[in-house]
């Protein structure tokens, strides 16, 4: 067998690292250190539950990704005293900025264990039967392609790593691919997830095949940018979710985050008392139990509609200051975090077909699907270009506290126009994270860096 291989020398530094914001660093603790921790078919089931567990992380979906992709625009502001997201609130990163040096190193340490598992299914072929070995490939292609898409939004061409790295690799510098090469990974390593893990059914908290699908879905409209390439793919991929019958809108939006894996749920990211879901904590007042780090933004707040009963779900109002409670399990956390839903794929074939300018009648049905649940009346928008902005108005609402709106702006090459603390496109990527730099010095950075 192969030796494994894993980042061990990079998390021990890490953890030297400490600074004011201490206790938010997660050790992950369920790293492989030894050439025998992955033997047999027990043994690389837990360790593909490792790669899942990447997600579950305080600087990842446990908090901090999640939160960034709304401080950096108008649905969150900064309302304490970690720098790290007061930069990110100003757009104003500076490179040696903690949290995107956190995020770019936990991505990698999941990248790693999705290529260990990888190569020990080759390894450990004979102990596999057929089904586990199309599983177990299937989930770590997914997630490797889920992280790299992550990287890509942020930093632009990150190092594409496809084999296992560890200590004996230090010497190896690698520089930075490009956009397209991400992408082309990306896209390869779902074409296989999808592949391998048709027909095999669903488990609860773990990949599916419809989950690639509606994550195809999502990455198509996201390389589309400004243009129209890969927009009817995006639509596809999201009608194959939406006709599978296998999902459907909760009546209720808040039923979503109140009952965990409801039927809306595509992937959703299970959370326990142990893993720590820490945005209740972050969002709610100290009063209530949390630290309210950050609060919803006067923007959101002035543009919901006031008989939308997302906002009458989602802002709370302690002591006339406003805070959000989409996550509200303050005492455990272990609210689940539902990273694919299905009023997404509604919202992605209604923005696709749109900027495709076609289908016109069901751009606006599948528009309206999302705001009638939410209590609202049909959209008044009858042409393509105010259908769009009322999309994307509508993906602020529905994905509130979710992560989407920074990402949704700079993808459109809209946040200059929306944002007042954004005025040029340089501030679209985060910086590579200096301690990278210093040492790879075949990491470029970003201009504006």
């Amino acid at each position: 067998m192969k030796y494994l291989r894993i980042l061990t020398l990079f998390v021990v530094t890490a953890l030297l690292l400490a600074s004011c914001e201490k206790y938010l660093e997660v050790d992950p603790v369920d790293q492989v250190n030894s050439e025998d921790a992955i033997v047999d078919a027990a043994s690389l089931k837990s360790a593909v539950f490792g790669i899942y567990s990447t997600l579950q992380l305080t600087e990842l979906y446990g908090t901090e990704f999640v939160e960034f992709g709304d401080l950096q625009a108008d649905v969150s502001t900064h309302s304490r005293t970690y720098n790290t997201w007061r930069q990110m609130d100003n757009n104003s990163l500076m490179a040696t900025n903690l949290a995107v040096e956190r995020i770019w190193r936990n991505y990698y340490i999941g990248i790693n264990r999705a290529n260990n598992v990888l190569l020990n299914i080759t390894e450990l072929k004979d102990q596999l039967n057929d089904e586990q070995k199309l599983r177990f490939s299937g989930e770590a292609h997914f997630l490797r392609a889920f992280f790299y898409f992550d990287l890509v939004k942020c930093y632009g061409g990150v190092p594409l790593e496809l084999e296992p790295t560890g200590i004996e690799d230090i010497n190896n510098r690698p520089t930075r691919n490009s956009v397209d090469d991400i992408y082309g990974q990306i896209f390869k390593d779902l074409k296989s997830a999808e592949s391998e893990l048709a027909g095999l059914g669903a488990e609860t908290g773990r990949v599916s095949e419809y989950t690639v699908k509606a994550f195809l879905a999502r990455v198509n409209l996201y390389r589309s940018g400004i243009g129209t390439a890969n927009l009817q793919d995006a639509i596809d991929e999201a009608t194959e979710v939406i006709e599978s019958d296998l999902f459907k809108l909760k009546d209720n939006y808040k039923d979503v985050w109140e009952t965990k894996h409801t039927n809306e749920s595509i992937f959703e990211l299970d959370m326990t008392k142990d893993d720590d879901n820490a945005m209740a904590f972050f969002h709610f007042p100290p009063a209530l139990g949390g630290r309210r780090e950050s609060r919803p933004a006067d923007e959101l707040i002035e543009a919901l509609d006031a008989a939308d009963e997302r906002g009458a779900f989602y802002i709370g109002d302690y002591d006339g200051s406003p805070y959000s409670k989409k996550y509200f399990r303050v005492d455990i956390g272990d609210d689940n975090v539902p990273v694919i839903r299905l009023s997404e794929m509604y919202l992605i074939r209604a923005e696709a077909n749109a900027r495709l300018a076609q289908n016109m009648d069901l751009v606006i049905d599948d528009l309206n699907e999302i705001r009638n649940r939410a209590n609202l009346e049909d959209t008044p928008a009858d042409a393509y270009d105010a259908l769009i902005l009322a999309i994307e108005q509508e993906r602020m609402f529905e994905f509130a506290f979710e992560g989407h709106r920074w990402f949704d702006l700079v993808r459109t090459n809209r946040a200059i126009a929306v944002l007042d603390n954004v005025t040029s496109m340089d501030q679209y990527l985060w910086p590579i994270p200096q301690r990278e730099r210093d040492i790879n010095s075949n990491l470029s950075q970003n201009p504006g860096y």
